[in-house]
């Protein structure tokens, strides 16, 4: 039996993109929106992205990223790392300062075992 993994992309447009009616609505969603009551996990963006070296690895392996896509605050983290449906002793550990630069945390697929992360830890750095 063979595995099949499907990966979903996020695809970001310009607010110039859209037609005017939908940007003003857009701009005033994005300025109301209050981050207060949102919780760090809120903010942090799983994504699999295509590497030469995770391919060498397995075929169809991707790199594993995660991004902190808070407009200003830094997101200290500790996430579990399961491979092979099995917790590992070792764990991802740091800090994800905000903005768009992803933190690489490995490879989706090792030897055609299966590798992912588990949030243990998150929290804001004040």
């Amino acid at each position: 039996m063979k595995k099949i993994h499907l990966f979903l992309f996020t695809i970001f447009l310009p607010l110039t993109a859209i037609s005017a009616p939908c940007d003003e609505m857009a701009a005033t969603a994005t300025a109301s929106v209050d981050t207060s009551e949102q919780t760090p996990e809120d903010f942090l963006e799983f994504e699999s992205v295509l590497d030469g070296k995770c391919q060498i690895l397995s075929k169809g392996g991707k790199l594993r990223t995660v991004i902190n896509n808070h407009p200003d605050k830094a997101i200290k983290y500790r996430f579990n790392r399961m491979f092979a449906g099995k917790r590992q002793a070792s764990m991802a550990a740091g800090t994800i300062k905000p903005g768009k630069k992803p933190v690489k945390l490995g490879c989706t697929e090792v030897d055609g075992y299966e590798q992912t992360w588990e949030i243990k830890v998150v929290k804001f750095v004040e």
